[in-house]
């Protein structure tokens, strides 16, 4: 008759539960890291199109009315 074994299971190593966990905190900052990194370009595309959007418009009312370049407007064109 075979003897039941009544010891307890090695527990598994603390050293491979602490390198998993900091290799887990490690690939989750990183990923965080490249999430800012794409909001970032995200809003600088958004400001570079703002700015080309309204980039030659007065800024109060007016229906938003378009301003040409100084070399390009009437007095300057007649006198050329």
């Amino acid at each position: 008759m075979n003897e039941t074994d009544f010891r307890k299971p090695h527990p598994p190593d603390k050293k491979k539960k602490k390198e998993e966990e900091e290799e887990e905190k490690k690939e989750e900052k990183k990923k965080e890291a490249e999430k800012k990194e794409e909001e970032k370009k995200k809003e600088e595309e958004k400001k570079k199109k703002k700015t080309q959007k309204n980039c030659g418009k007065t800024r109060r009312g007016g229906g938003g009315k378009i301003r040409l370049p100084r070399q390009y407007t009437e007095e300057t064109v007649g006198n050329n």
